[in-house]
């Protein structure tokens, strides 16, 4: 009986010991989840109060530009040139500091009983619609703004709108019978001030900011492309001089490239382009330009970049060289520009340089220039004159 009881006490034992284990690990995880209880409690009210916030600003920005547009000779245009119904069209100019709205005024005889004028938004501008309000007026020989008409409303220009004005801006019988007042010198002085109306979003400023550097760097980047000849598969060929360039940018940016690079034309299985017609200074910068969209000497260059964006059909190169080239006009430079204008099929440069012509008539036909034309190509002159 002995080993009996014996073993029965070290049952008694073992069950006390494994029910004292039990008991330890049931409170262990009481706290822990106790523990956890209270790292919920104080963490949930935390997240819970947790609230996202922005904010932004709209505003109506108003511009008021004013524009003075001086004819001179204007009884030579109104009564010699009547029958040849010739409109007479102001210089380009701006109403915003950084170019990109560009407008011209255009007076037009209706039939031979009003002077109709309007505001043209010109198709240089890099924006494609413009919200304004305008107002015309004639100074007359005192120096007071007479006449005067003003849009009731924002009117938006844009490409199936480019003009607004006034059909009957002026009776002319009323400009000829006071041609003192109105005509002071034989000169007719046209205002026109403009009111340029914007709706601003201004959001975050990192947001702007993070856009602009990414346009610049993407411009960058390419760029790099051009500058360090990376993974280049062309060659232009000028003179002695040879530029890396890649196929596929600059048949994206040339409708002429990419025809010569879709069909098994010389150039293209050479991987070759000889160029014999092109400056080598000037073929850069137009590479430049298809690369990054910017041609620091413009200025320098922008008769040979007209003439090299027209051979390459690269538009937008093409109207960038004749804004550049009609705010430099000059009575000693038109007759040139407007021949330029006619060789390159340029159709704004010839519009702005024969309205200055126009204008400036007898200052242009004193220059050396003037006579050439008259001589090389007769057929200007009926336009320009």
């Amino acid at each position: 009986q002995l080993p009996r009881i014996i073993n029965k006490e070290k049952s008694i034992h073992t069950f006390r010991m494994f029910r004292n284990l039990t008991a330890l690990k049931h409170l262990c995880l009481w706290i822990l989840i106790l523990a956890c209880k209270r790292i919920t409690t104080v963490s949930s009210p935390a997240a819970s109060t947790f609230v996202a916030r922005g904010c932004a600003r709209t505003k109506i920005k108003v511009e008021k530009f004013i524009f003075t547009w001086t004819i001179e000779k204007f009884s030579i245009w109104y009564k010699d040139m009547n029958d040849l119904r010739e409109q007479l069209i102001s210089p380009i100019f701006s109403s915003d500091g950084d170019n990109k709205v560009k407008w011209h005024l255009t007076l037009i005889i209706v039939k031979e009983q009003n002077l109709a004028l309007y505001l043209n938004f010109s198709p240089l501008s890099e924006a494609s619609t413009v919200k304004a309000k305008f107002k015309f007026s004639i100074v007359n020989a005192k120096g007071e703004e007479e006449n005067v008409r003003a849009s009731t409303r924002v009117c938006r220009f844009r490409e199936t709108q480019m003009l607004w004005g006034y059909d009957d801006f002026i009776s002319t019988d009323i400009l000829l019978r006071e041609v003192k007042r109105f005509l002071p010198n034989d000169e007719l002085t046209i205002v026109c001030e403009i009111e340029e109306v914007n709706i601003v979003n201004i959001s975050d400023e990192s947001t702007r900011i993070r856009s602009k550097m990414i346009e610049d760097e993407l411009s960058k980047d390419i760029g790099n492309l051009f500058v360090n000849e990376n993974c280049s598969d062309v060659t232009l060929a000028v003179g002695q001089h040879e530029l890396k360039a890649h196929k596929s940018i600059l048949s994206a940016r040339s409708a002429v490239f990419a025809a010569m690079f879709e069909h098994d034309m010389v150039e293209n299985m050479l991987n070759r382009v000889v160029i014999t017609d092109i400056d080598h200074e000037v073929l850069k910068e137009m590479l430049n330009f298809m690369y990054t969209g910017k041609t620091p000497n413009l200025n320098k260059m922008a008769q040979g970049l007209l003439a090299a964006a027209d051979k390459y059909a690269i538009e937008g190169l093409k109207l960038i060289c004749e804004e550049a080239l009609s705010v430099n006009l000059t009575p000693e430079n038109a007759v040139e520009m407007l021949i330029l204008a006619d060789l390159h099929s340029a159709g704004q440069l010839e519009a702005q340089t024969t309205a200055f012509i126009k204008t400036h008539i007898s200052k242009v036909m004193n220059t050396q220039g003037w006579q050439d034309m008259i001589k090389s190509h007769l057929y200007l002159r009926a336009e320009a004159s």
